[in-house]
């Protein structure tokens, strides 16, 4: 089984894209931000495997239900960092697998 996941923050001024600012302002960030998430999740529609969108913070689940697309799953991420929750999602999805063999 072949599986994707897009590690996903909510759109949430100042929490992303903090790089661009200056010289943006946190909402355009953010706003941009929505739309790379947006762009991403477009793309990975046309992928033939178990789509997935990890999502962060965990208060986020109604945002990322609203613009989840038919034949995606959420997780949400848990985790102190980055790399623990992607290594959390792994284990997960790993776990799932291999109750199905």
């Amino acid at each position: 089984m072949c599986s994707v996941v897009i590690m996903a923050k909510a759109p949430v001024p100042n929490e992303v894209k903090t790089r661009l600012t200056p010289p943006l302002k946190p909402e355009e960030a953010s706003y941009l931000y929505q739309n790379f998430l947006l762009d991403k999740i477009e793309q990975v529609k046309s992928i033939e495997a178990s789509r997935f969108i990890s999502y962060t913070p965990d208060t986020s689940e109604a945002f990322f239900r609203s613009i989840m697309p038919p034949g995606f799953s959420l997780i949400n991420q848990v985790g102190a960092d980055l790399g623990e929750r992607l290594v959390n999602v792994s284990n997960g999805l790993f776990a799932e697998a291999r109750k199905r063999l």
